[in-house]
């Protein structure tokens, strides 16, 4: 998520990202809302994903001129690589992720 976008705007963002990524997702799986600064850090977060071949899908605003707004992990059952490219960005809020 973008942390420099409006709190209603996130909001409706990260649900956008959620909906669109989590089509047939288990129950007990795991949801962590993290955060970049801008669209720039979400694009490289986005092209890391598409390096290493993470299932993912990037939310683009159509109100916002088509900005990256969110991107948002398909359910995997091993979250390893996941956390290797993801796991030192801040929680949604600043908190430090400390995923088990």
């Amino acid at each position: 998520m973008r942390s420099d976008l409006p709190l209603g705007v996130l909001v409706a963002q990260a649900v956008h990202a959620a909906a669109e990524s989590a089509q047939g997702t288990e129950p007990g799986t795991h949801v962590v809302v993290l955060s970049v600064p801008d669209e720039y850090a979400l694009l490289k977060i986005e092209q890391k994903l598409l390096q290493h071949d993470v299932r993912h899908i990037t939310f683009r605003e159509p109100d916002m001129g088509g900005q990256a707004t969110a991107v948002g992990l398909f359910p995997v059952r091993d979250r390893t690589e996941a956390r290797k490219l993801l796991g030192k960005l801040p929680l949604l809020g600043g908190e430090p992720w400390r995923s088990t």
